[in-house]
């Protein structure tokens, strides 16, 4: 079976507070974090907050979605 797919949306005003240096290091993080995942980020001037997709998550419990969405917030509040 396919791995999921975890996208995060990142604001722009991250990538100018941050650097897209920074930006790169959470991603390779996370990715190293949730081999589990496909973890994709994405930088979106539509999202004024970090915001959370999931794909092809079928079997994945609910609980643990919201885990890896608050592991990830954690992530990008200690980088700040």
């Amino acid at each position: 079976m396919a791995k999921p797919i975890f996208i995060i949306r990142i604001p722009v005003s991250a990538l100018e507070t941050m650097g897209s240096d920074k930006l790169t290091e959470i991603t390779k993080g996370l990715q190293t974090q949730l081999d589990d995942y496909h973890v994709l980020s994405m930088i979106d001037n539509h999202v004024e907050t970090a915001s959370f997709q999931c794909f092809n998550a079928d079997t994945v419990p609910e609980i643990e979605l919201d885990a890896l969405k608050e592991m990830c917030m954690n992530t990008l509040n200690d980088i700040k």
